[in-house]
């Protein structure tokens, strides 16, 4: 008897035990593939190695995008990263260089001592100019319960969950994961930032009795019913790490209504009113994070559909953080010519 045969008799047995609508669960799931890099020791910001006889010191600056020059209306045509540093009144002698890496961000300087000063006291004057801008986007996602144990689990080894994201990501062409949300959130370091996907629901929370008027009269809230995100980070000095304090809510239904009853003031009698109930799911926490990865910050199960318990689905929220500025590069690719 082949696997296949003992899988079909074990589903039928299942569907007479508990019925048909549980065979889904019998279904076999997808292989979760989640990529995750080989870990590489990272080059420092800077290293220095000594030359002899020359006595010329190599040394590897970590620029970001968000660097610019002093002045940002000049125009740069035709020009080497060389040039730049030479026009900003670094001198360049015979046996000294600098050239930079478009895909590493890295500006590797060939130079003596006092000139290598200068190029970082030029780096460090023109990034500190730069307004950085930090940039939030949170998905999430539904799928299979053993699926999201399997997430946990690889999640747990790592800080960046960029491997574990992209696995659900491709799940949705299978059907076996659905992308049920997405916020987009921008802010700047130290400013707290909402964004609030959804609608308000009013409802009647009370009834108060009036002196003035001598009534009892009906007293209504607000409260926001869908995905509401709110953020406060903090950039390091390495213009890389955040310190992100947040608030996330997500309700997976519509609110229900049930019935309760108030006694009137100086009356036996009751008035009967609805009571919202709200699938709400929660999470305030702060993290730190580095611009460019993704986190997986939580993972629960949606109420309020009977569909959610019958299939053993879950929700898995996952949050992105990038730094970004406004204002042009150190070196651009259209700007400047290599030699």
């Amino acid at each position: 008897m082949t696997q296949k045969n003992i899988y079909w008799i074990t589903a039928m047995l299942l569907v007479d035990l508990i019925g048909a609508p549980y065979l889904i669960s019998a279904q076999p799931l997808p292989k979760l593939e989640i990529k995750r890099p080989k870990t590489e020791v990272k080059t420092p910001a800077s290293e220095f190695e000594l030359r002899e006889p020359e006595e010329i010191y190599k040394r590897v600056f970590k620029t970001s995008p968000t660097c610019c020059p002093p002045n940002e209306k000049e125009k740069r045509t035709g020009r080497t990263p060389q040039q730049i540093l030479e026009q900003a009144g670094i001198d360049f002698p015979k046996g000294t260089s600098a050239e930079y890496d478009w895909d590493t961000g890295r500006l590797t300087v060939q130079h003596k001592p006092d000139g290598m000063l200068l190029v970082e006291a030029y780096i460090d004057r023109v990034s500190s100019r730069a307004e950085r801008h930090l940039i939030f986007q949170l998905e999430i996602y539904r799928l299979p319960a053993l699926l999201v144990l399997e997430l946990q689990q690889s999640a747990s080894e790592q800080a960046d969950h960029t491997p574990e994201r992209n696995a659900v990501y491709d799940l949705i062409k299978t059907e076996h994961a659905k992308l049920i949300g997405s916020l987009s959130l921008e802010s700047r370091s130290g400013q707290r930032a909402t964004m609030i996907d959804g609608l308000q629901y009013r409802y009647l929370d009370r009834y108060e009795w009036d002196e003035k008027s001598q009534k009892i009269l009906p007293v209504f809230m607000t409260q926001d019913v869908g995905t509401v995100l709110e953020i406060d980070p903090v950039l390091g000095a390495d213009d890389s790490t955040m310190d992100v304090s947040f608030s996330f809510e997500h309700h997976t239904a519509p609110p229900d209504q049930k019935m309760t009853q108030i006694r009137l003031p100086d009356s036996e009698s009751n008035i009967e009113f609805p009571v919202p109930v709200f699938h709400s799911k929660k999470v305030i926490t702060q993290i730190t994070m580095q611009s460019g990865t993704t986190r997986m910050i939580c993972v629960y199960r949606p109420t309020g559909d009977e569909e959610y318990q019958k299939k053993d689905l879950m929700e898995v929220v996952f949050l992105k953080a990038s730094v970004a500025s406004s204002n042009s590069p150190l070196f651009t690719k259209k700007e400047v010519t290599d030699h």
